[in-house]
């Protein structure tokens, strides 16, 4: 049967109605950036041209107050379109909603209805729009989107993996032993091997060999590669290059952090080994926050003498780490000892429960929000590659939410036959926080903690 000019044929719309169910999802659907493809999906209704589209400030995904902004926001005044509309005509008319035939004449309540009905085949379905002072906020289906996320997270490992449209090599810098390294090459050796882990499972036709150097004009750079620069590891006091090697540093870090376990996390010491296992890896994963999470191509600077990092750091990430793999662990054991009922499976779920608003943006902002984080980190769309910084600040908001929830939200309720079915859909919830979170430090190469 024909379809009507109203259905657009919007190409991506027509594979998503292919690839979509609520019972079956396959692989295809869950390993994509469906918030890129929803704004897309935007783009399309209005101006159904994709060929210009580019990353822009009329379509926005919001991140806080979510209640009060919506999860989307849209700016329905053609001058904000101006770059994106093909005729002086179109940038006169009073509202974006006119660039469509369809839609022309109408009341700006039907406009909205009729684009909240039209979502309903996309990627990411509508529940209502509200306008706001030429603002179009756009709230989605939260029951709908807790069910696809959660069983995309949860059911594929690919999740979150970026395609593409290129695939890299890292030609390895020629460096002092591992053990001699100054801090500026180790965060050279840093970003070599973050750079491998976000790429390599990327095949896209275009071959791109990459060198990461902190040296601008570095003769050592192989013929044909692009270049990686990286900002200096300087000293906070006189700006100059640390000669302190990384080593040292690690351990001046451990120490950071063993005092930080001590005193605010409140961890004692029961087994020596364990501890000092610990200690060692919470130092070096410091080490590794303190180098990444500033832009790579900028200089980073340390101190040898106070704590360095501009974020709450590793031990704070690695800190809500521990605690998640607590809560699951003791579920677990809950449920073996026969005090919780069975686990049951994530369709019979009343995930309509979820309503806390942390819940959501732990769903919205870090679990739907993954493979998101991880093209902009690769930074094929903007032209800046490799925004590793992104990924350290993406990981402490998502500690910083976790915490706040668990501080709020009391998540092993006591066995009350009226408390397990949200039991059941916030254990689920954590399940796909922990994935994340897993994958998230896997990328910097951080060993994750499982007590603390």
């Amino acid at each position: 049967m024909a379809k009507s000019e109203s259905d657009d044929e919007n190409p991506r719309v027509v594979l998503f109605i292919f690839y979509y169910s609520l019972t079956k999802l396959t692989l295809t659907l869950t390993v994509m950036d469906r918030n890129a493809d929803f704004i897309k999906d935007i783009f399309w209704y209005f101006l159904k041209d994709t060929s210009k589209y580019t990353p822009n400030n009329v379509i926005r995904k919001h991140s806080d107050k979510l209640t009060e902004t919506g999860d989307y926001s849209v700016s329905i005044r053609p001058l904000d379109w101006a770059q994106f509309l093909p005729t002086e005509e179109w940038r006169s008319y009073r509202s974006i909603f006119c660039c469509r035939e369809d839609c022309k004449g109408l009341k700006i309540e039907n406009q909205l209805e009729h684009f909240v009905e039209h979502s309903q085949k996309w990627s990411l379905q509508i529940e209502k729009a509200v306008l706001k002072n030429n603002i179009m906020c756009i709230y989605v289906k939260r029951f709908k989107e807790f069910y696809l996320t959660l069983n995309s997270v949860l059911n594929y490992p690919d999740f979150g993996c970026y395609e593409g449209e290129h695939s890299y090599a890292v030609i390895k810098m020629r460096t002092t032993p591992k053990e001699q390294e100054l801090l500026t090459p180790y965060r050279c050796r840093l970003i070599e091997n973050v750079i491998e882990n976000i790429t390599k499972q990327m095949n896209g036709p275009s071959k791109v060999s990459l060198y990461v150097t902190h040296k601008s004009t570095d003769v050592d750079t192989p013929e044909g590669c692009t270049q990686i620069f990286v900002g200096n590891v300087v000293s906070n006091v006189d700006n100059k290059m640390m000669n302190m090697e990384a080593s040292d540093y690690i351990k001046k870090r451990s120490i950071d952090m063993q005092l930080m376990a001590e005193h605010k996390y409140g961890l004692r010491v029961k087994n020596e080994m364990f501890f000092k296992n610990l200690i060692q890896k919470l130092g070096k994963a410091a080490t590794t926050i303190d180098l990444l999470e500033v832009k790579p191509s900028c200089p980073i600077k340390l101190s040898v003498t106070a704590s360095s990092g501009r974020s709450k750091g590793a031990a704070f990430i690695l800190y809500n780490s521990a605690r998640i793999s607590t809560i699951l662990k003791k579920y677990e054991e809950r449920v073996e000892s026969k005090y919780y009922p069975e686990t049951p499976p994530l369709e019979a779920l009343c995930l309509e429960l979820l309503t806390e608003k942390e819940e959501w943006s732990l769903l919205f902002n870090y679990i739907f929000g993954y493979p998101s984080i991880i093209s902009r980190t690769i930074g094929e769309i903007h032209k800046t590659k490799f925004s590793l910084h992104l990924l350290c600040s993406f990981l402490n908001e998502l500690a910083t939410t976790f915490s706040l929830y668990y501080g709020r939200i009391r998540i092993l309720t006591d066995n009350t036959p009226h408390l397990m079915p949200v039991l059941h859909a916030r254990i689920y919830l954590v399940k796909g926080i922990q994935i994340v979170l897993g994958k998230c430090l896997a990328h910097l190469n951080i060993d994750l903690v499982d007590q603390m």
